[in-house]
């Protein structure tokens, strides 16, 4: 099983289309976890021979971004949406608040039953906004099927990821703990709020700093009898790098 993570920057970035366009004809992934989809996202995958799984946010009554794409070899049984709009309490709603939240497509794959989960948590820089959202996220996920959640963690405080880490355990793992940073601030585009203005501002001068922000996470029924392999992928279509997750038959030692 091959999956693909990725934030697509609301097509921001030229490299996107090209990138998905190929990525989509060549087949190469069993599921597309993508994260601040917008509408020509939405219609190359639409152009492709993947089914596409997007829905409606309630809360902020606008389209979410947040889509699950698969081959035709997977089968959907049903979904789950999770939105985030009303954990920042300062934000009013309605806000543009539509990119955070948490996407579940339960899906038969090979005749077993899983659940695939593309995220997107809060960008602002109070980390504690994040906790909640996670904790949410726990309580969300099935505990009975083999389950993979990946996306947009958007950790950028130190300690961050290994604060998730444990508030995740023990039902969840972090597959992606080893890799480097994904997100590249010089990338990043403009909006009004303080971490953008000031990527921004460091751009011009060619200075920028990466972090840790995409990963992907799964329970001991989906890791049981696999190995995992998790990798940053070089392509530049987003201030976020596509990050990659491939399973294979474990062998015995």
């Amino acid at each position: 099983m091959r999956i693909l993570s990725l934030n697509c920057q609301k097509d921001y970035n030229l490299g996107l289309p090209p990138f998905l366009t190929k990525t989509l004809a060549a087949d190469t992934y069993d599921i597309l976890l993508l994260q601040e989809v917008t509408r020509p996202v939405l219609e190359l995958l639409a152009n492709s021979k993947y089914s596409v799984l997007n829905v409606f946010d309630e809360q902020v009554r606008q389209q979410s971004e947040l889509a699950i794409a698969y081959r035709p070899a997977l089968t959907f049984r049903s979904h789950q949406f999770l939105s985030f709009a009303t954990l920042r309490p300062e934000m009013p709603i309605p806000f543009n608040h539509a990119p955070f939240g948490a996407l579940l497509g339960i899906l038969d794959y090979a005749g077993d039953t899983y659940a695939f989960c593309s995220m997107h948590l809060d960008s602002g820089i109070r980390s504690s906004v994040r906790v909640l959202e996670l904790m949410r996220l726990k309580q969300f996920l099935p505990k009975d099927v083999p389950v993979l959640f990946a996306g947009d963690f958007n950790f950028g405080l130190p300690g961050e990821l290994s604060r998730a880490a444990r508030l995740l355990a023990p039902d969840f793992h972090c597959a992606t703990r080893r890799l480097g940073g994904t997100l590249d601030s010089r990338y990043s585009e403009y909006a009004n709020h303080l971490p953008n203005k000031i990527a921004r501002i460091g751009a011009v001068f060619g200075l920028g700093v990466k972090l840790r922000a995409d990963h992907f996470f799964t329970n001991a029924l989906f890791s049981r009898g696999k190995s995992l392999s998790c990798r940053i992928l070089p392509d530049r279509v987003s201030d976020h790098s596509p990050i990659e997750l491939v399973t294979s038959a474990q062998t015995a030692k």
